[in-house]
């Protein structure tokens, strides 16, 4: 195989994994939890798992938590916080998409 679709492989593998935990837990939480704090939990879960950003010093793609954390761990502060930048900008969209819901059905 070629590097390109082992690469595609694992994404698909990684994506469709955690799309099943999301689908898990929102058919067990819909019943314990209201809709807006259950949309900010699987919101905030699935854009935490599903931001790609590209491995520092390869052409390769990684989940941004991963990324951030492994080069936190490897002492470069500078470059997990530009791995974290997306999904801070992605988590803000979210929780303002998610205030809009939540003011339109009180009304």
């Amino acid at each position: 195989m070629s590097e390109f679709s082992d690469g595609m492989n694992v994404w698909i593998l990684y994506a469709s994994t955690a799309v099943a935990i999301l689908a898990i837990m929102w058919r067990f939480l819909r019943n314990y939890i209201s809709l807006i704090p259950l949309l900010l939990l699987m919101s905030t879960l699935f854009i935490i798992l599903a931001t790609p950003v590209a491995v520092p010093e390869t052409q390769s793609m990684a989940p941004a938590w991963l990324v951030s954390l492994f080069e936190f761990a490897l002492g470069r502060p500078e470059t997990a916080e530009k791995a974290v930048l997306p999904l801070i900008a992605l988590l803000t969209v979210s929780y303002a998409v998610i205030l809009i819901i939540s003011i339109l059905r009180r009304r």
